[in-house]
Order: C-alpha cells, then sequence, then structure tokens
C-alpha cells in the first residue's frame, strides 16, 4: 500500500515478486515477513537475490514527512549517478 499518501492499495498483492526475479535471473527469490525468513535468505543468499519482505501496516509515532519536493530528488539522483540533466516538465 501507499501509506505515505493515504493507505492506497496496490496490486502488489497480485503479484510474486519472487517469481518475477527468478524469470530475469536472479539466483534467490522468496517472500517472507518474519525475523526467521530473513535471516533464512540471508544465511543462504549469494546475489542476486531478491526477498519481497512483507511488512506491518502503519506509520511509526513522530516519523517526519519527506521535505524533498521530486524535482529535488531528480536532481540529486542525478548528481549521483554522474548523469546532469535538467527537469522537464511534461
Amino acid at each position: 500500500m501507499h501509506e505515505s499518501t493515504g493507505g492506497q492499495a496496490t496490486v502488489s498483492p497480485a503479484i510474486s515478486f519472487a517469481g518475477v526475479a527468478r524469470a530475469c535471473g536472479y539466483r534467490a527469490a522468496s517472500a517472507g515477513s518474519s525475523r526467521v525468513a530473513l535471516d533464512e535468505f540471508l544465511g543462504v543468499a549469494d546475489g542476486p537475490a531478491l526477498l519481497h519482505f512483507r511488512t506491518r501496516r502503519g506509520v511509526p509515532e513522530g516519523l517526519p514527512r519527506p521535505d524533498v519536493r521530486p524535482r529535488e530528488v531528480k536532481q540529486r539522483l542525478m548528481r549521483h549517478i554522474g548523469a546532469e540533466a535538467p527537469w522537464r516538465d511534461h
């Protein structure tokens, strides 16, 4: 779900992210939601690897909201990967 924007549903319940990863050639791919599943995955995963880890709904008390605008996010990413590019509004 898109928790940060109001809890809208996504199509993720209908998608096997682990299946997609396996189809793309990942050596290890699984789904889980417990510490045990995470520990087991980390113990055997030899990249490339994907763990679709399900989390609880909700936002921790006092979690700050992002204060960076989309344009700034893009510019920061472009600088980070060394591909300066102007912002294009479509």
